[in-house]
């Protein structure tokens, strides 16, 4: 009898590798999906004040990074109201927009890495 088996891993490997070592074990049709982890990219960021990281978020707008205006609205809104901006608070900001806006938690991640990607 096939099985067909979901196996998740945690790590920074090339997909390619993990196709190999699956195709050894004798695995076939092997499908990787490779989804970022939000919560640990939110913890690995920076709490030092950037005075000019509010001027970069606008020129990203401007550049039409995100393409959804609604929540660039939402992020600028939020982000307005800092005293102190730092890029913990921006990709805090950016990924409880997305998920506050009803997106999936994969969409927030996926605009965390393109913003910061730009930035």
């Amino acid at each position: 009898m096939k099985f067909n088996y979901v196996i998740s891993a945690e790590g920074n490997v090339n997909n390619e590798k993990i196709t190999a070592a699956l195709n050894e074990l004798g695995l076939k049709e092997i499908f990787v999906e490779k989804t970022p982890d939000a919560e640990a990219f939110i913890a690995e960021q920076s709490t030092k004040a950037e005075p000019e990281l509010m001027q970069k978020w606008l020129k990203l707008c401007e550049r039409e990074i995100i393409r959804q205006t609604v929540v660039q609205d939402r992020i600028t809104s939020t982000l307005q109201k800092c005293k102190l901006l730092t890029r913990k608070i921006l990709a805090e900001t950016i990924y409880n927009s997305c998920i506050e806006l009803d997106l999936s938690e994969l969409t927030a991640a996926l605009m965390l890495c393109k913003v910061f990607e730009n930035l």
